[in-house]
């Protein structure tokens, strides 16, 4: 048999080059993993410091240190994905509808589990006001066959409105016009009020859109008059930092409850399945002592030491206030509460008010109009969105039965909230014109408010008591 002759040299070099493979393979393993664990650590530095900025409002500055960050990390790794989710809930937050939408549609390749059923509610939102119907739509339908979306009501409030071309499942109520005011602005102007018989409305000129209606940032008092535009409110003077939400003041003007918020952990993102809050809002109280002619300093309502958040306060009486809260007890997201002062000015723990109000999703913006409670829910069965219910009151009970849903043109496919009766007008709140900027929208005089109220209805048991009111 021939065999080819064995060149001694070309071996020798053969095996040189194959140990220095294998060397060079042996040592650089322990230096990836090394260099990883650096690449981790210089990420979370520049997560820390995008934390830093977001908090003091350099939102530019800190978006852009957080892309920094997140183009570090390796594609579907937990780091990336945990900075992803953080980034996809702060652009949304800021109604930064592109750059959200790129990690809305990196974490349903990469992480379609971790998203929750109000992640996929928002990025539809963002979808629909950018055009895109048909997209939010197959969307919606892919996780509707999961059952912990189809089970969730704000997601199938969301599929509803969906469903139809025009958004709206109802027929519209033809005794009812909507008007919206002039005084609008690019702001946000998300709440109404009144101090010493003055209507009054608050701006917000922050970046800050948040999609649940519960945080805001740099407030102005303006006088709700449309034939007297952009005049300043004058209230009492109210520190900065609790210039974040709404204010109210009592029948007699001589409270005033105030809004402050503050960051959890923001530094530190959690799954959904942890109920990750990235912030919490805080309320605090004011009062007028007429001998002195001054304010007292405000004090905290509730315990802040906390992460729970309580907002949209309003004075049923001087000793009584309601308002919504997402604390230890709710049945899930935010809900309404009513708390009592005591006699040495201390408040009594929150009273939940009950799940003829309350669900799994969110309820915001109380307020008492006569015999009834009206607020906004994305969590019973509605058009979309945010719309506007009432529960009527009889003997401090809410009556059973008696949860009405507004029509159209009151409720819409959008977020509706914020209904209140002020002198002789009914206004409420909308951001179905403006791509998610909320704006005040006046009710026909000849709106007569609607009741339900059945003196044949069972009063509910204790938990359901609105004791006070």
């Amino acid at each position: 048999m021939f065999m080819k002759k064995i060149n001694l040299k070309e071996t020798k070099t053969l095996l040189v080059n194959l140990t220095i493979t294998l060397s060079v393979a042996v040592y650089c393993a322990p230096l990836t993993f090394a260099s990883q664990h650096e690449i981790i650590k210089s990420a979370a530095r520049l997560e820390a410091k995008a934390d830093t900025k977001f908090i003091r409002g350099l939102y530019s500055d800190s978006f852009a240190d957080y892309e920094v960050a997140v183009a570090q990390l390796h594609d579907n790794s937990e780091q990336k994905n945990a900075l992803s989710y953080k980034l996809m809930n702060l652009y949304t937050l800021c109604q930064q509808d592109a750059k959200a939408t790129k990690y809305y549609e990196y974490l349903l390749k990469s992480a379609p589990k971790d998203l929750s059923a109000n992640d996929i509610c928002n990025y539809a939102d963002i979808l629909r006001r950018n055009g895109e119907h048909n997209k939010a739509e197959a969307i919606c339908l892919q996780y509707a066959q999961n059952n912990n979306y189809s089970k969730n009501q704000r997601f199938n409030n969301m599929m509803q409105s969906l469903s139809s071309e025009a958004g709206h499942i109802e027929v519209a109520d033809n005794e009812v016009a909507i008007k919206r005011l002039s005084l609008n602005s690019d702001n946000s102007e998300y709440y109404i009020g009144s101090y010493k018989n003055t209507p009054y409305y608050i701006m917000s000129t922050s970046q800050i859109k948040c999609p649940n209606k519960t945080l805001r940032h740099l407030n102005k008092y303006m006088i709700l008059d449309e034939d007297n535009q952009g005049v300043k409110m004058s209230i009492p003077s109210i520190p900065c930092f609790l210039q974040e939400g709404a204010i109210t003041f009592n029948a007699d003007n001589m409270s005033v409850i105030a809004t402050t918020n503050r960051y959890n952990g923001i530094n530190k993102i959690k799954k959904p399945e942890d109920s990750f809050k990235l912030y919490s809002t805080k309320l605090y109280i004011s009062y007028y002592d007429p001998q002195k002619n001054r304010w007292s300093k405000f004090a905290p309502i509730f315990s802040t030491d906390d992460d729970y958040s309580y907002v949209h306060p309003v004075f049923v009486d001087n000793n009584t206030i309601i308002f919504s809260s997402n604390r230890l007890g709710s049945y899930g997201g935010m809900d309404i509460y009513t708390a009592h002062k005591n006699s040495n000015n201390s408040w009594s723990a929150p009273t939940n008010l009950g799940s003829t109000i309350n669900t799994e999703s969110d309820e915001i913006s109380p307020t008492i109009h006569n015999n009834s409670l009206i607020f906004s829910s994305n969590g019973h069965a509605g058009n979309g969105g945010y719309d506007i219910y009432q529960v009527d009151i009889n003997d401090n009970n809410v009556v059973l039965g008696s949860l009405y849903h507004y029509q159209l043109p009151i409720n819409s496919a959008y977020n509706d909230y914020g209904l209140k009766h002020i002198k002789h007008n009914t206004y409420m709140i909308s951001d179905r014109a403006t791509a998610g900027t909320d704006d005040i929208y006046i009710i026909n005089n000849k709106y007569a408010h609607k009741s339900t109220y059945n003196k044949e209805c069972a009063i509910l048991k204790n938990r359901d008591s609105i004791i006070g009111l």
